[in-house]
């Protein structure tokens, strides 16, 4: 399966979904189609796949992410966000943006607005325990508008300017857009 989920995401990166077939991911795994056909009945369902491990990724590093935040200052916790949400992005960045532009193919915007959710919750849940007082009062609008307005940013820097996982100042300019925001 490990052989099959890299060749795909060779084939995809490199070639593109339109050139992806089940037949050239075999290929390049070095695998029969027979055992391919096995776990992936389609291409759609490989790239599928290769959405949930990106998802199961991304979730994995907003649990890691959440549990620092417990244990910083306000400042320090939305920094830990902005710079885990840099992270999630520019990790394989060609394979993100070939994932974000099929997920019609695979039914990926469904995994899209559950994962987005998650985030947004996960951001609320945090607001909602702060002590000390907020602009917005609506912490469920608050947390909606910090999920989009930093996933929308770095995405767009991500794109344009090829921002590694350590770009400092898109870290710092974001985190302080969003105090400003938030404060």
């Amino acid at each position: 399966m490990e052989a099959i989920l890299g060749a795909t995401s060779r084939v995809l990166v490199r070639e593109g979904f339109a050139a992806l077939t089940t037949t050239r991911v075999a290929e390049v795994a070095g695998v029969s189609i027979g055992s391919l056909y096995q776990y992936f009945p389609t291409k759609e369902a490989l790239v599928g796949a290769l959405v949930d491990e990106h998802i199961a990724k991304i979730l994995a590093l907003l649990a890691e992410a959440t549990s620092r935040a417990a244990n910083e200052s306000f400042e320090d916790a939305i920094g830990t966000f902005v710079r885990t949400v840099l992270r999630i992005h520019a990790v394989d960045p060609d394979l993100h943006a070939e994932l974000t532009q099929n997920f019609a193919h695979v039914e990926g915007f469904e995994k899209v607005r559950d994962l987005n959710a998650r985030s947004i919750e996960i951001v609320r849940a945090y607001l909602a325990g702060q002590t000390r007082p907020l602009r917005p009062k609506n912490r469920e609008l608050a947390a909606f508008i910090v999920v989009h307005a930093v996933q929308a940013v770095v995405s767009a820097a991500v794109r344009e300017r090829a921002v590694a996982r350590d770009d400092d100042e898109l870290a710092l300019e974001l985190t302080a857009l969003v105090l400003r925001f938030l404060t």
